[in-house]
């Protein structure tokens, strides 16, 4: 085999992706040979100070195979205008940008698939000014209608996302829309169903945003709307909702095919109790700030979530759900449980998060089992039952004990579930530690002639429905 031969197998596969950061030090002389750069694919940026200008300018320019570019940067950095001009950038992810109104005004021109959120947003909602609010919504608006045609992938902030700018002409290829954050600032006055209309694609729906201060949670589609158009539904696969309404119109127009549901709350770990959810909440001086600031929603209540599922098509195909309820009364749960088997006989895997009611320390966790042993097909069951804490004090001897008492009582739980659900294969159960601290605590099942052996995974897997 020759060099040049070699050269041209290996270099793709070795040089796909570049990351690009303040110790680079190739970067910073300038060192990498063309003939390398050409092959790069993906291009990591973290942070953009300590880089000169003009070797990220070289840098793109040579990248002639460049298909995606994932810049993560923070308040001080300067977004490069070259992410933007590079003619083959089609994957385009920005995680914290500065967005200032010195930010480039020019926009990628065929991206198939744009980015703009990331975990920690949540904690950074509330530090949004007045200035710096508009100008993100400007930048957001300015990069997707430029690539109206081609977008088919989109996670956007709901607080900073013009749902006037999605109204305005269909979107022939979006398949999956994403909105994460605080509802967006013209809700009340653009309903989400108008922007669903515009989606002739859409195959994957998650509106994991929360109510602003004073808001209530909004319907995507409200029970006495008729838009002027039908949403095309028919192709969804996977849909996302935080704090859903119970009579909202869009469950009854789920398509048969559906697969993948989620009724949740955003973030995660609703707190039931007033004043103490996890915001930071402004000071007097920083009032203008409030724009952005989310606040929880309502969950669904059992008898809420029965009548959702109701209003579904029935013999779904559903396979997966997640469900975030606030718990009351039994006799409701033992419907809901039932309504779902009716309404969901494919379901395989299962996330309930059970909320008990304010003044009920105990969990029944026979009953729940005996109303989830109508799910026939169910293979994976992750809970989180909301167990009361056993000593509300917080010193290091307490925190000991609480933890090693809620270790026995997830493993006694865990034993309960797999001999209550005989076709179970995996079990995961969620608790709180201490403070707003959460673990998953995972098991495979193994049956045999003795009974079930639970072994514990020894690495958590992902339970959470990141998938959704």
């Amino acid at each position: 085999m020759t060099c040049r031969r070699l050269r041209t197998l290996c270099l793709p596969a070795i040089f796909s992706l570049l990351p690009v950061h303040e110790y680079t030090k190739a970067l910073k002389h300038n060192t990498y040979p063309f003939r390398i750069l050409e092959t790069f694919k993906i291009i990591h940026i973290h942070g953009s100070r300590e880089v000169p200008p003009e070797t990220l300018e070289n840098i793109f320019f040579a990248a002639t195979n460049l298909r995606k570019v994932v810049y993560r940067g923070s308040d001080y950095d300067v977004i490069p205008g070259c992410i933007f001009t590079h003619p083959a950038v089609t994957d385009l992810t920005l995680c914290k940008p500065a967005i200032r109104h010195s930010s480039p005004t020019f926009a990628c021109r065929s991206l198939r698939a744009f980015n703009m959120f990331y975990t920690g947003r949540w904690a950074r909602i509330h530090k949004l000014d007045a200035a710096n609010f508009r100008a993100e919504r400007d930048f957001i608006c300015s990069q997707i209608i430029a690539s109206r045609a081609s977008l088919e992938e989109l996670v956007l902030p709901g607080e900073t996302t013009s749902l006037s700018s999605l109204v305005e002409a269909p979107w022939p290829r979006l398949r999956e829309l994403t909105l994460a954050g605080a509802y967006p600032e013209d809700v009340d006055t653009v309903p989400l169903v108008d922007v669903l209309c515009m989606l002739p694609q859409l195959s994957a729906l998650a509106l994991s945003i929360a109510p602003r201060r004073c808001q209530t949670a909004v319907y995507i589609w409200p029970p006495d709307l008729v838009p002027a158009r039908a949403p095309a539904l028919a192709r969804l696969i996977r849909v996302s909702l935080s704090f859903p309404r119970e009579d909202d119109q869009i469950f009854s127009h789920f398509p048969p095919s559906l697969v993948e549901l989620a009724l949740r709350d955003s973030p995660r770990y609703y707190n039931r109790f007033s004043g103490s959810w996890d915001w930071r909440h402004p000071s007097p001086e920083t009032e203008p700030f409030e724009v952005g600031q989310p606040t929880p929603g309502p969950l669904l209540t059992c008898s809420g979530a029965t009548r959702v599922f109701c209003a579904m098509p029935a013999q779904l195909r559903l396979q997966r759900l997640e469900l975030v309820i606030l718990a009351g009364d039994l006799d409701a749960e033992m419907k809901m449980y039932a309504q779902i088997a009716s309404t969901c006989p494919h379901l395989r895997i299962f996330e309930l998060h059970r909320y008990r009611p304010d003044k009920s320390p105990v969990v029944p966790v026979a009953e729940i089992l005996q109303g989830l042993h109508g799910l026939k097909g169910l293979t994976d069951l992750r809970l989180y039952l909301d167990f009361a804490p056993f000593d509300l004090r917080y010193g290091l001897r307490e925190v000991f004990e609480n933890h090693d008492k809620m270790a026995l009582l997830v493993d006694a739980t865990a034993d309960q579930v797999a001999t209550a659900l005989p076709g179970l294969e995996h079990v995961g159960i969620l608790a709180k530690l201490h403070g707003n601290s959460h673990r998953w605590t995972t098991w495979t099942l193994h049956r045999g002639d003795d009974g079930v052996l639970l072994q514990k995974d020894s690495e958590y897997p992902q339970v959470d429905m990141s998938w959704i």
